[in-house]
């Protein structure tokens, strides 16, 4: 654990996404951030460079501005947006193919806003799959403690009422 702390945010989240489950949901909430915020940017106009150099300007999740730093530099190098974004592993397989046919659409800006929608709708259902699991252990969980509470209060007092 100790490790961990010392690693940059890119390494950690590349350590976590090879968990199975947890993989699963951190790619697909990393991808659903990044194609809200971008959608929402490229919506209100700007430029994908202008849209990078913003998320790389916020001071809040080190991740984005990294990831986004990242991405500038692929840019500048000639590959396409979604060339840099399927060669990355925390992305979710068909994000470049979103971002590819917005660019061949013209309409990149509203395919990321509607596919972080879809992508909203997957994430709330596996959560909700998930809390649907654990819930009857947790009850049977609370329900045991409440046992347990219960007779360890009462034990003693039957105990006495037999030595009377």
């Amino acid at each position: 654990m100790n490790r961990l702390k010392s690693l940059s945010p890119l390494h950690k989240i590349s350590h976590f996404i090879k968990i199975p489950l947890i993989g699963r949901l951190l790619k697909l909430l990393i991808t659903y951030v990044f194609s809200l915020q971008l959608g929402r940017m490229l919506k209100a106009g700007m430029t994908i460079q202008q849209a990078l150099q913003q998320i790389q300007d916020q001071p809040y999740v080190e991740f984005l501005k990294l990831e986004s730093e990242r991405l500038m530099i692929g840019l500048r190098f000639g590959q396409s947006l979604a060339e840099v974004i399927e060669e990355s592993p925390i992305y979710q397989k068909e994000f470049s193919s979103v971002i590819a046919n917005g660019f061949r659409t013209g309409y990149i800006a509203t395919d990321l806003i509607y596919y972080s929608t879809m992508l909203y709708t997957e994430l709330e259902r596996m959560i909700q799959k998930g809390l649907y699991r654990i819930q009857p252990i947790m009850f049977m969980l609370i329900g045991f403690i409440v046992l347990f509470l219960f007779l360890a209060t009462l034990l003693p007092v039957y105990e006495m009422l037999n030595t009377m």
